[in-house]
């Protein structure tokens, strides 16, 4: 704030605090009284006449500005590095089922025809007739089996006492279930035809009767419709694929 006075007739005083500014100019001819407020500051100025006035002040006091608190520049912060979650394990992965085994699986693909085999059609025939050892009737004598690869005209297998061999014809467009009937039929003439006697007996009727009223056939054909099912079942579980 700034105030000054001076001495003369006349009288200027200027005030001035912050941005406020009061300007007054008297006259000393004649008295006056003068009051100011100037943003709360209360100044009054008595003057008259020609009597000389003492100056209230006649210097000035200018009143430095208080200084302001610089501002505070904040601290670099360093960023902690940021730890990634921790990685689950993947589940591990269950095996597939088994093709290979003896329980059918109702979700794998299922065959029907030799052509569809996954395997071997002589290891299909000989896991068949090994069925037949365990689940018929197993004998002390051998046999063997042979396969022939073409679509015969009028029967799907035979057995010979003679050589104990069962044959059984295979094609791509046979029906598994059929051929697992024939090698049923033809193991089942292994077991019937024990001796040379049999043998010819079988014969007899055959001549008499005809093939499909042959008392061994008949028999024979009895073991089919027996075992078939099973038979079948079974060989769908060790074929089927996924």
């Amino acid at each position: 704030m700034k105030q000054i006075i001076t001495h003369r007739n006349q009288t200027t005083i200027s005030i001035t605090n912050g941005d406020s500014h009061v300007f007054i100019q008297t006259n000393h001819d004649s008295p006056s009284l003068i009051q100011v407020n100037a943003n709360g500051i209360q100044i009054q100025i008595q003057t008259g006449g020609n009597a000389r006035v003492n100056p209230t002040y006649d210097t000035y006091e200018e009143v430095k500005p208080i200084a302001l608190p610089r501002p505070v520049t904040p601290r670099p912060v360093t960023p902690r590095p940021i730890t990634p979650p921790p990685v689950s394990p993947k589940p591990p992965v269950p095996p597939k089922p088994s093709t290979t085994g003896f329980n059918f699986w109702p979700f794998r693909k299922s065959i029907k025809h030799v052509s569809d085999l996954p395997i071997q059609t002589t290891e299909f025939v000989r896991l068949a007739l090994k069925w037949c050892e365990e689940h018929i009737e197993k004998t002390k004598r051998k046999y063997t089996y042979e396969l022939k690869y073409y679509k015969p005209k009028k029967t799907l297998g035979t057995y010979q006492y003679s050589t104990r061999k069962i044959t059984v014809y295979v094609y791509p467009s046979l029906e598994l279930k059929s051929l697992c009937s024939t090698i049923i039929h033809e193991y089942a003439h292994h077991l019937h035809l024990k001796s040379q006697a049999d043998q010819n007996e079988y014969d007899r009727l055959e001549r008499k009767y005809g093939y499909w009223d042959n008392a061994f056939e008949k028999e024979a054909r009895a073991f089919e419709q027996m075992f078939v099912d099973a038979l079948w079942e079974y060989m769908r579980g060790v074929v089927t694929v996924g």
